[in-house]
């Protein structure tokens, strides 16, 4: 598909600019006959459209993307000629054009070219170069200043001259010169890689070993032993660090939370080895990349890069990489700590990069969530008993009947819908995002007395936006019977719930009952209800959030509701309140955690690094 967009948008693009306008501008005076004066001019055309052609390739390669500003890049593309100069693409157009004129000694050609120029260059100014700057943050800004927009930079025209000259003759390029990385990103890079390779399943693997990997890091860069600790039940093979940032003053710490443990994978299921970092077409791979070891590899170096340029922050920074949110440890780490050593966590509130991913949507950096609640997990046994018999003699009291009757006034009864301030900012919010009657509807539930209507609407057009808005149960496991030939003596389905924060996990139990309306169905908890509180949007998190997300991103801060669960509601019921924010973007139709072939965007994981070094800077500020 990206190969016919990209063949869809040259031809729309570049060839109306380059053919079907030049063959108009001719044609009203009649086409010359070109001769031998006018082979400069072939040759111009051939090379601006060799220099097209080759930028073409390299949008659908490295940038994932096409030409056209509605269809644009994913990844900041900086290779192949957009080493010498950051528009090569247009300078092929008007090469193109330039040559038409001398071809055909068309002095309207010419001065068409030059409106061209004029207006491409207007249009890089005003639009092109903020849209940029807006997407890719930093890094672009520090292309920007090392890459001309028109002209190669001196120590750039050798190279550019020989570039010419191999397309010219229509050479192969040679190998392109692999990103040259700042000394930041290096380190998050290399620091990222260990974490990959250090295997940390529950089954095969142990986090003690990337505890430790991490604790080096942080004493090579300057940072007290006693003040990094790797800690954890005396018999377990799981480990949690804990590191302090010491500052002087008298503030509450702020703690960077990240999880260490990753779930399964099987080498057989994946196309590459999960253990084994990758860099491969613009993704790094590998088990935890996107849950979520990018987010502790990015905290530590973080830490690593403020110890080492000499930062005092306000207020104390703790670190806690921890073990168990996946539920494959032999417990959970931030349970542990907190009824263990809670002193070394405590925090006024905690970053925790497990949740909150900026999103990417059709190509395009949508939002910047910010995770400040979660729905509650709990499941239910809805089971039947009877006297069962031979099958041969059915009675109408059937066990598996009662219970799928039950199951389908389950799946027809939708909870009662309710916000909380979490989600009327998320939806106001997305409202924004929108247009037509989702934008409508969006702003209608957000509002003091949400429209029924617009609620009805938004529950039936996507099961997220139905999550958001109501407590919902599901059938998701089935058993029942003993025999082929022997009627049922028992039935019995899992129901899984996620309640809205604040609903007491007995009404949900009430409620199934009478749904149910069958007094032979019992309903019993199989897995406790464990709620935590919404965390409040306090100004002091709020505020550096969106001043970061607008200066690197220019893009809205969302707050969320957690449809899941995170190690934060243990925080949050020991009242730390915690914020979900990653930095690394994730396109919402590519989300492989969890799944084969786990990854995230090179770019990306650079971009999200800068971010969190830019927060954690921003609400630790004097």
């Amino acid at each position: 598909m990206l190969v016919l967009r990209s063949i869809f948008f040259a031809l729309l693009l570049p060839g109306s600019a380059t053919v079907l306008i030049p063959y108009f501008i001719l044609s009203r005076r009649g086409v010359p006959h070109w001769d031998a004066i006018g082979l400069p001019g072939l040759v111009a055309v051939a090379l601006g459209a060799t220099i097209l052609i080759r930028c073409i390739v390299d949008f659908a390669r490295v940038g994932r993307g096409t030409l056209a500003p509605v269809d644009p890049p994913r990844a900041l593309v900086i290779r192949g000629l957009y080493r010498y100069v950051r528009n090569p693409m247009y300078v092929g157009v008007v090469l193109v054009l330039l040559g038409e004129a001398a071809l055909f000694r068309s002095t309207d050609l010419l001065l068409y070219s030059a409106v061209f120029f004029l207006v491409v260059n207007l249009f890089v100014i005003l639009y092109e170069e903020p849209a940029l700057r807006a997407r890719f943050g930093e890094p672009y800004e520090q292309y920007r200043r090392s890459v001309g927009r028109w002209i190669p930079r001196r120590n750039a025209m050798k190279r550019a001259g020989l570039i010419a000259l191999l397309l010219i003759l229509d050479a192969p390029l040679p190998a392109q010169m692999p990103r040259t990385l700042s000394a930041n990103d290096q380190r998050a890079r290399d620091i990222f890689e260990q974490l990959i390779n250090i295997n940390t399943t529950g089954s095969s693997g142990s986090t003690t070993v990337a505890a430790n990997a991490m604790a080096k890091r942080l004493t090579d860069a300057g940072f007290p032993a006693a003040d990094v600790q790797v800690i954890g039940p005396a018999a377990s093979k799981n480990y949690n660090l804990v590191a302090r940032f010491r500052s002087t003053g008298m503030q509450k710490p702020i703690l960077l939370l990240a999880h260490i443990d990753v779930v399964e994978a099987k080498k057989e299921d994946w196309s590459v080895d999960p253990f084994t970092f990758l860099e491969r077409e613009g993704f790094f791979y590998g088990r935890g990349t996107m849950d979520v070891k990018d987010g502790a590899a990015i905290l530590v170096a973080t830490l690593a890069r403020l110890k080492q340029e000499g930062y005092r922050p306000n207020r104390d920074l703790i670190l806690a990489l921890t073990t168990g949110e996946e539920g494959g440890s032999d417990y959970n780490g931030v349970q542990w700590l907190l009824a263990n050593h809670r002193d070394l966590i405590d925090a006024a509130f905690v970053i925790n990069m497990d949740a909150g991913d900026p999103v990417i949507l059709n190509g395009k950096r949508l939002m910047r969530s910010v995770q400040a609640s979660e729905k509650v997990y709990v499941t239910f046994k809805l089971e039947v008993h009877n006297p069962g018999g031979h099958s041969s003699l059915p009675t109408n009291d059937n066990a598996i009947y009662r219970l799928a009757a039950a199951l389908g006034r389950l799946s027809a009864y939708e909870f009662p819908a309710q916000l909380n301030e979490i989600t009327r900012a998320s939806f106001a919010r997305w409202g924004q995002l929108q247009q037509g009657q989702l934008a409508t509807d969006m702003a209608a539930v957000a509002g003091p007395t949400p429209d029924t209507a617009a609620i009805r609407r938004l529950s039936a057009a996507s099961p997220l936006y139905n999550a958001q808005l109501r407590t919902t149960c599901v059938a998701t496991e089935l058993a029942g019977g003993h025999a082929e030939n022997a009627l049922p003596q028992s039935a019995s389905a899992t129901v899984n719930c996620r309640m809205l924060p604040g609903t007491p996990s007995d009404e949900v139990q009430s409620t199934l009952s009478r749904v149910v309306n069958d007094t032979t169905v019992t309903v019993s908890v199989v897995t406790a209800a464990v709620p935590s509180p919404p965390s409040p949007l306090k100004p002091e998190i709020m505020d550096p959030v969106e001043r970061v997300t607008k200066r690197l991103w220019n893009i809205p801060v969302v707050p969320v509701m957690e449809t899941g669960a995170t190690d934060g509601l243990y925080l949050r019921n020991a009242g730390i309140p915690v914020y979900g924010v990653s930095g690394v973007f994730v396109d919402i139709n590519d989300i492989r955690a969890h799944g084969r072939d786990e990854r995230i965007g090179v770019q990306d994981y650079y971009d999200g690094a800068e971010y969190i070094y830019q927060l954690v800077k921003a609400v630790t500020s004097r």
